[in-house]
């Protein structure tokens, strides 16, 4: 059934089949890196973070199109914030969210025309939790904001973040915001 569904999200993605890009938001179960589990002990053969489900991840999900079976999808929420520590999923069980030892299950993938020229690593225009937000320039050389600006007039992602403040389940949302192509208009 996966290979189906990464099939089917390969094809959608591809420009040929579809004239929209791909966004695939959600529960995805699976914490890709050891960053995104508050923490590894005693977890690497609990479903949702097994070497064999991480390395699926990466290769079907967000590994190179021209691979076989491989979606070719960027993360954009970690190659905005490549060191930030933040969950999306906390256990009901021990008060997990209260102590916040979570996981990141959920994810904001974007076929790469969405994403631009934006690198893993480069400061986004958002902050990734909009409760966080204490609106500091990170500075940078000219290059720097330079390469910045280039990668942002590429990137259709203005925004995406998750709110780790709303409760109502065992997952916070999260979301995304994309601005129209040549319009000022923001899609949500």
């Amino acid at each position: 059934a996966l290979a189906n569904f990464i099939a089917g999200l390969k094809n959608a993605s591809s420009s040929s089949c579809s004239p929209k890009p791909v966004v695939l938001m959600g529960d995805l179960n699976c914490a890709r890196t050891p960053m995104d589990i508050y923490t590894i002990k005693g977890k690497e053969k609990s479903a949702g973070f097994t070497p064999q489900e991480r390395e699926s991840f990466e290769k079907r999900i967000l590994g190179q199109p021209s691979s076989a079976g491989a979606a070719g999808l960027r993360d954009v929420w970690r190659e905005r914030h490549p060191e930030r520590v933040e969950y999306t999923y906390w256990s009901y069980r021990g008060g997990n969210y209260a102590t916040n030892r979570g996981w990141r299950l959920d994810y904001t993938l974007v076929h790469p025309e969405l994403a631009g020229g934006r690198a893993a690593g480069k400061k986004g225009s958002g902050n990734g939790n909009r409760e966080d937000s204490d609106g500091e320039d990170e500075g940078g050389s000219d290059g720097e904001e330079e390469e910045e600006e280039e990668n942002a007039k590429k990137s259709l992602i203005h925004d995406v973040f998750h709110l780790a403040h709303v409760r109502g389940s065992d997952h916070c949302p999260i979301g995304v915001t994309i601005s129209a192509e040549g319009h000022g208009e923001e899609l949500v």
